[in-house]
């Protein structure tokens, strides 16, 4: 190695040593301290959103159970109704040679559910039953049922409260009709007798917890049956609290624990329509919420691991940087031992800043209040901003050890140049900078390449132009070379400034490593002297060249040109799209729209829904294509937001679905969402009969350019 080359080596570890020593020990401290807080904060946030599911599937799973339990009820009372009217019929056309024994012995009509029927007569007392037929008279005058049928000519059934029977010396519900003799007299009551232990036989049936409960109650507040105990709380009255809730709804859901044996329990319940009763499910608290607390335990000892973790890793940092600074003029003799330090310390510091930067987005997707959410967002935007730093470490030592690898990936050149100003322009407008970009029509739309590098390069090329910039502007030109039989072209870029301009004799350092002109750059305009060396590889990478015109006092034009393949289909999709290319500031002009929102990830759900109710637009939610018919047939949207892929029905079924339903629901306008971008997603979409088409993550500009499109076509039709 020559001692120019050892010179050079030494000149970047020193200043990479001396960055490290300005970051300091409260820096690499500060940020493992964040790093825990944010870990503590997703893992509260994760503990809160597994308790809400487990609520939630608490909540859909009574309600499905009661819901079945209703329907098997309701099944029996029809069915032992139908006993009572058959019954009934042979009765009333004779009773004296009616034979309730031989019928019983014949019928199909008792079942586990109905074990008794009896007939009793207009005087109130026993005629006959099928359990003791050669009974002597038994006074059944005072029973409810047989007085509601006696004072009244309503042919109704009656559902009594559970009483216990004289004949069967057991707990029953007295299902009755009142028989009408031919001649119109009161001819008696014909009685069935349901069997209250039969929900316990039902309750097995059915996958409750092993605290769950099951009960059948009146309207006045009496049980009638109750599982898995079969008669203990049969006949008792419920506390004034649950009857008032029955009184005030039809269904519903709330937790209190029981009287009878002290669980707490969610109940579920619902009025059976039609009928005096109502169904209540109980499940215990304590088993909805089993494995929540087991994720609990299990989130809290992760967060602990990784505090652990990230403590002694920041500690070692730290120790690091003490013993770094001890033995720098040592470690600056060293090539090997400066490389695999650039390579070590970028690696230990990008691996918890990833971390960091990951549980910020989760945290600003959050429900938070206004000045947590700017907490949230200044967080997120600091991490990114030191994780740019670090990433040109790690490019920088991945490049010393030749192991930078490229994407190759479908991007569009014209968001991609515009993107990188837009992030830019701020820094310009502060200094009264004119920046522009003029991009040749010839351009293609798409292209395939690593579009972050891309705009790595550039980003770096028109910052330093605004750096080195007072008074003018900076302006970028985008061109390209014929595209080729294989379908492979040359992008050219050029960067002009009207800055200081660089002297002739220090063009030929601009891009080495770790320099700049003289020591007075980096006092007046900070930097390690990393960027245009990155630049310079990276455009090499991507076979490409890079080169600079300059004058003192005149500016500085740099120019750099890199072999991409261009994307055919994605020229389609972005000929459909182009009007959503634009920059997020652009508002929705249209308001007071009623949107139909069709998306099953509730993080997307939140994040339109916020964009457009701020724009004042009125916004319904779908979780899937079933949903999203149902709505449309339900209500008139002037807009259906439709994601392609859903559970139960995707968003092209759905469509087809929609496209199929009388006027006026059909003729709503559709606009997919969808992540996939390619010609075949596109024309599918169109041919289930979608209007538009907008590429995601969705972002204020695209919305607004799908709803100016809407409001287009609808000016259209009106003229």
């Amino acid at each position: 190695m020559s001692a120019q080359e050892k010179g050079d080596r030494h000149g970047r570890m020193s200043l990479v040593v001396g960055g490290l020593r300005h970051f300091g020990r409260f820096g690499s401290a500060a940020l493992g301290v964040t790093a825990i807080l944010l870990i503590w904060c997703g893992a509260a946030f994760m503990i809160g959103t597994d308790r809400h599911r487990a609520e939630q599937a608490a909540l859909q799973n009574g309600a499905n159970l009661t819901d079945a339990f209703e329907q098997q009820i309701v099944r029996s009372i029809r069915v032992a109704d139908q006993t009572l009217l058959y019954v009934r019929q042979f009765y009333a056309k004779d009773p004296g040679s009616f034979n309730i024994v031989t019928w019983a012995e014949n019928s199909q009509g008792l079942t586990d559910l109905v074990f008794q029927i009896a007939i009793i007569g207009p005087d109130g007392f026993l005629v006959s039953s099928n359990l003791d037929p050669h009974l002597g008279r038994l006074d059944l005058s005072d029973r409810a049922h047989f007085r509601f049928h006696a004072d009244s000519n309503e042919d109704t059934l009656y559902i009594s409260a559970p009483v216990f029977g004289r004949v069967s010396e057991r707990w029953s519900i007295q299902l009755t009709r009142r028989v009408t003799m031919p001649d119109g007299n009161f001819g008696g009551v014909i009685v069935a007798s349901m069997d209250p232990a039969y929900l316990s036989r039902f309750y097995k049936s059915l996958h409750v917890d092993k605290e769950g409960t099951l009960t059948l109650v009146g309207t006045d507040g009496i049980i009638r049956a109750h599982a898995p105990e079969s008669t203990s709380q049969v006949g008792k009255l419920l506390g004034s609290d649950y009857t008032a809730r029955f009184a005030q709804f039809d269904s519903g859901a709330f937790v209190a624990a029981s009287a009878a044996d002290g669980v707490e329990r969610l109940y579920s319940f619902s009025r059976i329509s039609g009928y005096p009763l109502i169904v209540m499910l109980g499940q215990s608290t304590a088993q909805i919420y089993e494995i929540f607390r087991y994720n609990r335990a299990s989130y809290i000892a992760a967060s602990a691991m990784l505090t652990l973790l990230l403590s002694v890793m920041t500690a070692g940092v730290l120790r690091y940087q003490r013993r770094l600074a001890e033995s720098r003029d040592a470690a600056e003799a060293g090539t090997r031992a400066r490389s695999e330090f650039l390579a070590v310390m970028s690696h230990e510091l990008r691996t918890p800043m990833n971390g960091v930067i990951g549980l910020a987005e989760n945290l600003v997707g959050s429900e938070m209040d206004a000045e947590q959410k700017e907490i949230a967002i200044t967080l997120r935007n600091s991490a990114h901003h030191l994780n740019q730093v670090l990433d040109d470490i790690l490019d920088f030592s991945k490049m010393e050890a030749d192991k930078l690898e490229l994407e190759e990936i479908s991007f569009d050149i014209r968001e991609a140049i515009n993107g990188a100003l837009d992030i830019l322009r701020s820094q310009a407008a502060a200094k009264n900078l004119q920046l522009s970009a003029e991009i040749a029509a010839d351009v293609p739309a798409t292209a395939i390449g690593d579009v972050a590098r891309i705009r790595q390069v550039l980003l770096n090329l028109v910052g330093n132009a605004i750096k080195f910039t007072h008074c003018g502007g900076v302006t970028v030109w985008v061109g390209s070379d014929h595209v080729n039989e294989n379908g492979e072209m040359q992008l050219n870029i050029m960067v002009a400034d009207t800055g200081i301009g660089i002297p002739a004799d220090g063009i030929s350092l601009l891009f080495r490593e770790f320099s700049q002109l003289d020591r007075s750059v980096s006092r007046r305009f900070g930097g390690t002297g990393l960027g245009l060396a990155i630049c310079k590889r990276l455009v090499n990478r991507m076979g490409g060249t890079i080169s600079v015109d300059s004058s003192v006092g005149l500016g500085s034009t740099f120019r750099f040109s890199i072999q991409l393949r261009v994307d055919e289909a994605g020229i389609t999709d972005i000929v459909w799209e182009r009007a959503s290319i634009v920059p997020d500031a652009n508002p929705l002009t249209q308001t007071g729209l009623r949107i139909l929102l069709a998306e099953d990830n509730f993080t997307n759900q939140l994040v339109a829904t916020k964009i457009l109710e701020r724009a004042g637009h009125s916004v319904t939610t779908a979780s899937n294509g079933v949903e999203t018919v149902a709505a449309v047939q339900r209500g008139r949207f002037d807009l259906v937001l439709m994601d392609v892929m859903m559970p139960e029905m995707d968003g092209i079924s759905a469509t087809h679905a929609i496209r199929n339903l009388p006027t006026p629901h059909r003729n709503c306008y559709i606009v997919a969402l969808t992540a996939n971008a390619f010609h075949e997603d596109v024309q599918a979409c169109r041919d289930a009969g979608m209007n538009d088409f907008v590429h995601k993550p969705v972002t204020l500009g695209r919305l607004s350019a799908a709803i100016n499109r809407y409001s287009e076509k609808q000016k259209e039709l009106v003229s």
